[in-house]
């Protein structure tokens, strides 16, 4: 049944309230080479005014030429490169290249908390997505290829009641990491981890510097620190100022982080034709020996605000790393700060492996599915699509396998090595089809909160640690410390905190059944199970013995070799543990069963559905089986946007407290 395709003073905190798409804007591809280096920025082309009659005895002046966007890259970068003469600020204007010392400005106490509690259902306060390094970081550039948007709002420090415009920060975010040093005085040393931000807030601060952490510190804050809870912070000793950049001038701007060893850590932000930089001792948290994960985002304007974009927002947002190699930098679906902003985060990102290795996301006001790092499916009767092995591969389009999986009982879908494990349980479509099968129920490891979806008997049911439980259209619910679970119509979406995901959308007939959609929250990763080929060939899969099966595959030792070493044995069911659901059945099918098995009237019908419904010609076997075998048309629907998009809902949130297994 193998089928291939190839943060005392503090105002109050406020939090907003708010599932996999498809679009990307094509004007990105475009702007990539600029965004590698980390200076996308354009300037827009002024238009000439109408001929006037010179006056006698005026001397006609030159038009001045305005530079373009490479023209302002290029000179970005060449100040990017210029070494600093000595501690301070600077400010550069077009086309010098020559560092003017400036005053430096004492950056107010004023925080950006690290993200704490949920994850956020919009971008920011952990959801978000970052780039991984195998060795250290010397810089980060976050840039906007495209930015469309027609303003922004937000809450500030001195007005934390009434929003204002522009009101927001950028900021190149370490992630936490053990800082013995910086540690040694903390109430709790095994637990406090220290934390670096390099920002530039927009009319809080109206200035960029870089401000430190020490998370969890549990004691009184060491001199110059400021208490936030049981967390201390400090800024850098000076800031720059910077007027107020307004959003629709984003993509005109970029921001820059580096570090030195024993030397001076800097800020770089780029505005058009201006250039600011800023400098601070490397010494205070010792990033430079400990910066391997990068997140560059814009959220809001301090203390645990958001940024509010007008609806119609589109933003693509790069990370450029520098880490002394061309590698691909891994994806981690993880952010720092705890501000957030009101757009959805789109898509698997691209990560292309060019000279300036980027991870480039898609945000935007449009409705969209949860975000995931890589992803892979279980629809229909059963079409298991992989993990796309290499998404940085240089030349050519991602792939990833597609093939048939038709046996009967419980197996692992996805199994990584973070804890988190999904398991599907499929059953025959017997009597009618019996070489075919269909997912009954999803189950997934959520931390130590087992969650399972299940449509045995045509009802479908959401248990949690084995009860069952309820929730309301637009419903999220807290699974204690582990992860969330919300509902949109018929679709659900379980997470962890790590950004592994698994969406489960009823499907109905006959036999009803479940499409399911695992997301993980890092990639590469290290996982098994049905949904994973091998990471050196896109076409082979592996058992769970290490033993390779490489398409086309034989059908007489698949099933019995490859599909039975992934079933799940009784004890180690989450469907035993985790619902009211009785043993599964076991079976192989006797013999492949393709659309060409139909017969020909049934083939024909479930075809002209198909059609109908508007699926690609390379999706029409696939679906005229699943129109067929699983009695609905609407199965059809699957194979026109197999990711369902989720419209985002102000979810009604409920907290429980439920006991772990």
């Amino acid at each position: 049944m193998i089928r291939i395709r190839i943060d005392s003073s503090v105002p109050p905190r406020r939090r907003p309230s708010s599932l996999w798409p498809h679009w990307r804007p094509k004007a990105i591809v475009a702007a990539l080479a600029l965004a590698v280096a980390g200076l996308t920025l354009a300037s827009a082309p002024t238009q000439a005014a109408p001929a006037k009659p010179e006056a006698r005895g005026v001397k006609k002046l030159a038009a001045v030429a305005q530079p373009n966007v490479a023209q302002l890259a290029t000179w970005h970068r060449s100040i990017l490169n210029a070494p600093v003469p000595h501690p301070g600020c600077f400010k550069v204007q077009y086309p010098s290249t020559a560092l003017n010392e400036v005053a430096c400005v004492v950056p107010p106490k004023i925080p950006n908390p690290p993200r704490h509690g949920a994850l956020a259902d919009t971008v920011g306060n952990g959801y978000d997505y970052s780039a991984q390094v195998t060795g250290h970081l010397n810089s980060v550039t976050g840039s906007f290829p495209t930015a469309s948007t027609t303003g922004e709002t937000g809450f500030t420090f001195q007005s934390p009641s009434t929003q204002q415009a522009d009101a927001y920060t950028l900021q190149i975010n370490s992630s936490f990491y053990a800082s013995p040093t910086a540690c040694a005085g903390s109430g709790t040393p095994g637990s406090c981890q220290a934390w670096q931000q390099y920002v530039y807030s927009s009319k809080s601060s109206g200035s960029a510097y870089m401000q430190y952490w020490l998370i969890n510190y549990n004691a009184g804050c060491p001199s110059g620190w400021n208490t936030y809870g049981g967390d201390c912070y400090r800024n850098s000793t000076s800031a720059i100022s910077v007027p107020v950049i307004p959003v629709t001038a984003l993509a005109q701007t970029s921001m820059t982080g580096s570090v030195a060893a024993n030397g001076n850590d800097r800020l770089d932000l780029a505005s058009s034709g201006t250039h600011y930089v800023v400098t601070s001792p490397d010494n205070i948290v010792g990033l430079a020996n400990n910066w391997t994960v990068a997140e560059f985002t814009l959220v809001g304007d301090c203390c645990d605000y958001q940024a509010n974009f007008n609806a119609g927002t589109n933003l693509a947002v790069t990370t450029t790393v520098h880490s002394g190699t061309t590698s691909a930098p891994s994806c981690l679906l993880a952010g720092y700060t705890g501000e957030t902003n009101n757009l959805n985060l789109n898509n698997t990102p691209p990560i292309p492996t060019q000279q300036a290795p980027t991870i480039l996301s898609d945000q935007g006001s449009t409705a969209a599915g949860p975000a995931a790092c890589a992803v892979a499916s279980g629809i229909g009767d059963t079409h298991l699509h992989t993990f796309t092995p290499t998404p940085q591969v240089a030349n050519g389009p991602a792939t990833n396998l597609s093939y048939d999986f038709q046996a009967e009982g419980d197996f692992i879908l996805a199994q990584s090595d973070d804890g988190f494990q999904v398991q599907n349980r499929q059953i025959s479509g017997a009597p009618q089809w019996p070489n075919a099968a269909v997912n009954q129920a999803v189950a997934a490891a959520i931390g130590h909160t087992t969650v399972v979806f299940s449509v045995a008997g045509n009802k479908p049911q959401v248990y949690i640690n084995g009860a069952a439980v309820s929730l309301n259209d637009g419903e999220k619910r807290l699974l204690g410390a582990d992860g969330d679970l919300r509902r949109h119509g018929d679709t659900y979406l379980a997470r962890d905190m790590r950004g592994n995901s698994l969406q489960a959308t009823w499907g109905y007939g006959p036999t009803d059944y479940i499409d399911a959609y695992v997301g993980l929250g890092h990639w590469p990763a290290n996982v098994h199970g049905l949904l994973v080929n091998a990471a050196d060939n896109v076409n082979v899969v592996v058992s769970k013995t290490n033993q390779r099966f490489t398409a086309p595959f034989t059908f007489g030792n698949f099933y019995s070799g490859y599909g039975d070493s992934w079933r799940v044995p009784a004890n180690q069911s989450l469907f035993a543990k985790g619902s009211g659901l009785g043993a599964a059945r076991v079976g192989n099918p006797a013999k492949p069963f393709y659309a060409a098995n139909l017969a020909p009237a049934v083939a024909a019908k479930a075809r002209a559905q198909c059609v109908q419904a508007g699926v690609k010609a390379t999706e029409l076997a696939d679906c005229t089986l699943d129109a067929a075998v699983i009695g609905d048309k609407r199965a059809a629907l699957t194979h026109v946007n197999p990711r369902l998009l989720v419209s985002r809902v102000r979810a009604k949130l409920v907290i429980v407290g439920l006991t772990p297994k």
